[in-house]
């Protein structure tokens, strides 16, 4: 059976527990930087995560999925790629197009790695994005191992 663990991005949410799923909250810090109005194919990057201690250390990660918060765009205008420096070296996954994401890439890896996201907007629609900035809050990683 496939264990999950879903890291919420945002503040103000606290650690819940289920058999099935842990969840733990990440603020935003003055390391994420908004994209200047018409520089497209800029991008920023989420807080790191860290992991719930109930977390094991042995075992493996299996896949990671992602969900951005609803930025005001249409899908074709961002997409996101996961990262981790845990090794020392940023890895990152394959950019992939839109408000979803999967990966494989991290198979293998420990179950408390630190993930974020570099998150690109590919077109010049700067103004919306900046309007509904705070829709970060509801993006978040899942973690299956």
């Amino acid at each position: 059976m496939k264990h999950s663990m879903m890291i919420v991005m945002a503040a103000a949410l606290s650690l819940a527990a289920t058999p099935a799923m842990a969840s733990i909250s990440a603020s935003y810090g003055s390391d994420v930087s908004t994209p200047p109005i018409g520089d497209s194919n800029d991008d920023f990057d989420t807080e790191t995560t860290s992991a719930p201690s109930g977390v094991p250390s042995s075992g493996s990660i299996d896949h990671v999925t992602w969900s951005i918060g609803n930025y005001g765009l249409s899908s074709d205008s961002i997409k996101a790629k996961l990262c981790s420096k845990d090794n020392g070296q940023e890895q990152c996954s394959p950019y992939n197009t839109g408000y979803k994401g999967n990966t494989s890439v991290f198979a293998g890896w420990r179950p408390t790695t630190k993930f974020y996201l570099k998150i690109q907007i590919v077109t010049d629609t700067h103004q919306r994005f900046q309007t509904n900035y705070t829709s970060r809050q509801s993006t978040h990683i899942e973690i299956y191992y």
